[in-house]
């Protein structure tokens, strides 16, 4: 548990969580990950970039609490050249904060790519709030794209999702070679946090292989987490209800693993 500290001691860490391909639960990683590091003590803002907005839905129950307060906003102020302050569009929830996601994020982030601030907008969205946080937890979009980019920029640390799949794993390398590519040019002090898997089934001989596969290939590079995060279908029932499964099922193996989690993360940054 972390001690009750003042604002100048927050970690100010920003995370990026991440993977190319689609379905392997990166959303709710991101989500249950935040609950489970802001019940150790920790102050957390988590940040949905994913046009899907599948994060936002899933900690925010009513949808006009987040009306004119989310991510594209803040962007069409900033192409709009207005002065705001971005505390102003972070929501409350009980455990977390957000910043709500918008469904033509990538109509705004189209218009920054002729400005000399393309790739580092959220750097410059989270220079006035990362000192109030001690994770700033980021929901990256599945591509390969501009999105992630601007996103790795921002970046303390990256943690790649992967299924125990082959989509998922080769959606690994694409995350790190992106990452390699954003330390180069726009953020030499990125550093890869590690990989996490998610959605495992223990009984599958074939979710082990890959499990297996994933350590084998890449933990010579990066950190594979100890912890695995088993599927379980109380995670996605409660995301459909608004909360986390930590909130919904806290004995359940699958909120036991994300607090696990989240101590592994604290330990590695």
């Amino acid at each position: 548990m972390k001690n009750d500290v003042q604002k100048s001691s927050y970690l100010g860490e920003v995370i990026a969580v991440t993977n190319q391909k689609g379905g392997c639960g990166k959303t709710t990683v991101t989500i249950n990950l935040g609950v489970a590091l802001s019940k150790l003590g920790y102050k957390v803002l988590c940040v949905d970039g994913d046009k899907q907005v599948n994060m936002t839905s899933g900690l925010i129950k009513r949808s006009e609490t987040i009306e004119n307060k989310d991510l594209g906003v803040i962007l069409q102020n900033i192409l709009d050249d207005k002065k705001f302050q971005v505390k102003k569009f972070i929501t409350h929830t009980r455990y977390v904060d957000i910043i709500a996601g918008n469904r033509a994020l990538y109509k705004y982030l189209k218009d920054f790519n002729e400005r000399s601030d393309r790739n580092t907008v959220y750097r410059n969205i989270f220079e006035g709030i990362r000192d109030a946080y001690d994770f700033i937890l980021i929901d990256c979009p599945p591509t390969a794209g501009a999105e992630n980019v601007q996103a790795y920029t921002a970046a303390t640390q990256i943690l790649i999702v992967s299924e125990p799949s082959l989509y998922s794993s080769d959606g690994v390398i694409d995350a790190i070679e992106i990452a390699q590519i954003a330390k180069k040019k726009t953020n030499k002090d990125l550093k890869l946090l590690g990989i996490v898997i998610n959605k495992m089934n223990f009984g599958w001989s074939d979710h082990k292989e890959y499990e297996a596969d994933i350590r084998q290939s890449y933990q010579k590079y990066v950190r594979v987490f100890d912890t695995v995060i088993p599927c379980r279908a109380c995670v996605a029932k409660a995301t459909t209800n608004a909360k986390s499964v930590l909130q919904h099922r806290s004995k359940d193996k699958a909120s036991i693993a994300f607090e696990k989690l989240a101590l592994e993360v604290v330990k590695g940054v």
